[in-house]
């Protein structure tokens, strides 16, 4: 939401296969207005601060932790307030693991993430956890 400034990184990540990696992360910025020139200088300063050369490949290839990295750089990229994760560690493999506790580090949003089990990529980060079950 642009009024909250709020970004979503869903459990099913969502890419557009038949574009590329360029185009995948800087959709948010586009949405935006936000002009070519500087959503091409984000999007390339994501790709070689991140090394993610690796994954301009076509799009249908990637893994879904591939996807997944993808869908949380593409909403870290509008540098939002407030991030949300829906069960973004769940089925991610674990060579991803650190780049994904890199990425969410250097964000300055406030993370909320809903989690079936302990995460340790927050083992750094106040955490508030909250028990949900069944009344």
């Amino acid at each position: 939401d642009k009024e909250l400034n709020v970004a979503f990184v869903s459990h099913e990540p969502f890419i557009f296969k038949n574009k590329n990696l360029e185009y995948n992360l800087g959709y948010g910025l586009k949405i935006r207005k936000i002009n070519k020139k500087t959503i091409k200088n984000e999007v390339n300063s994501l790709i070689f601060k991140y090394k993610l050369q690796k994954m301009n490949k076509k799009m249908k290839e990637l893994t879904l932790s591939e996807i997944k990295i993808i869908t949380l750089l593409r909403a870290i990229i509008r540098k939002p307030k407030y991030l949300l994760l829906e069960y973004f560690f769940e089925d991610l493999d674990p060579q991803y693991f650190n780049l994904a506790k890199q990425i969410i580090s250097n964000s300055n949003a406030l993370v909320i993430a809903c989690e079936k089990d302990e995460v340790k990529a927050f083992e750094n980060f106040k955490v508030l956890r909250f028990n949900c079950g069944i009344l």
